[in-house]
């Protein structure tokens, strides 16, 4: 198959057209982002200024903490173990990176 693309319509071989509109591509979209201490004991820090929801999940993906972003994220009640933080920007882009409690 081929795929060609004018001005924003891309076209495939077999003359169907898919219109694509309002797409950004980057990754500036959640400005940079610090997470630390990693690993973690019984806290760490968000440092992202764009950043305004924070979750935390299982790598099986049950939610354990949803808060806002206050600058800090306590894990003390949590098990040891390796955790998915999920970073909601003020856009609704989301960042997911992995975290490991000690």
């Amino acid at each position: 198959m081929t795929v060609s693309v004018t001005d924003g319509e891309l076209t495939d071989s077999k003359g169907f057209v898919i219109t694509v509109n309002n797409i950004t591509l980057g990754l500036d979209d959640i400005s940079s982002i610090i997470i630390y201490p990693n690993p973690v004991v019984n806290s760490f820090q968000v440092l992202a200024s764009d950043v305004v929801h924070i979750e935390v999940l299982t790598t099986d993906g049950q939610l354990v903490i949803s808060q806002v972003n206050s600058g800090e994220v306590d894990m003390k009640n949590l098990a040891s173990g390796t955790y998915l933080v999920k970073l909601i920007s003020v856009r609704n882009k989301v960042e997911i990176t992995r975290i490991i409690k000690r």
